[in-house]
């Protein structure tokens, strides 16, 4: 979950999974119950839409190894 959700992925995640609490917002993706049978419904209900999308781009652009590389050397360099 933590490598998908790290990737921009919309993850999935059944409420019995402890990992499930890392999906906080609405365009990370959801959590579903596992005594009921609403998987798809959740699948369908925010996969796509342009605005999660984007803001799942936006999310991992932040990540890039060069952005990361950039951060660790402003730490370094200005400590």
């Amino acid at each position: 979950v933590l490598e998908a959700l790290a990737m921009g992925n919309y993850v999935l995640c059944s409420d019995r999974c402890g990992a499930s609490e890392l999906i906080t917002q609405p365009w990370q993706g959801s959590v579903f119950s596992n005594s009921n049978d609403n998987f798809f419904e959740k699948l369908e209900s925010d996969f796509l839409t342009e605005k999660y999308v984007m803001k799942r781009n936006k999310f991992v652009q932040q990540y890039t190894w060069n952005n990361v590389i950039d951060r660790y050397e402003n730490v370094l360099l200005n400590n």
